[in-house]
């Protein structure tokens, strides 16, 4: 859990140090943190596609068949989990890319108290983070 926690946090963590070192050389800038959140989210998506390594209760015969003929075993909802991070990672590289266009916008517009490019940028992040998390179901 602790490992978790600090995986998830550390964008945060770098966050802050980049704002501290835009304070200290006086940059006037946070448009980077919505498409860098955004940036993060998709990254915790990537490792998803990878099918996890499983022991199935196969006979000795069977298993040296798959073996020979190279085939990997995926589970039906592990499968379809994949599919489902591959659209993911689609959506959210364009919205990544719009949360590039709107912080750079000259004109900002506001979702509720956060600029759109924030919220985008959250959006992305949590539905990676999500996504880890339920990747352990499987």
């Amino acid at each position: 859990m602790a490992k978790r926690i600090l995986i998830y946090g550390f964008p945060f963590f770098l966050m802050f140090l980049e704002v501290l070192l835009r304070k200290a050389y006086k940059l006037d800038s946070e448009e980077f943190i919505g498409p860098t959140l955004a940036a993060v989210g998709i990254s915790f998506l990537l490792p998803l596609i990878v099918p996890r390594r499983r022991e199935y209760p196969f006979s000795q015969q069977t298993t040296n068949e798959l073996n020979k003929q190279n085939v990997v075993v995926v589970n039906r909802s592990e499968d379809r989990f994949i599919d489902i991070v591959w659209i993911l990672i689609f959506l959210l590289t364009g919205l990544w890319a719009y949360s590039l266009y709107i912080s750079a916008a000259k004109s900002i517009a506001m979702w509720w108290v956060l600029p759109n490019y924030k919220v985008i940028g959250f959006a992305n992040y949590f539905v990676g983070v999500l996504c880890s998390e339920l990747k352990e179901v499987f």
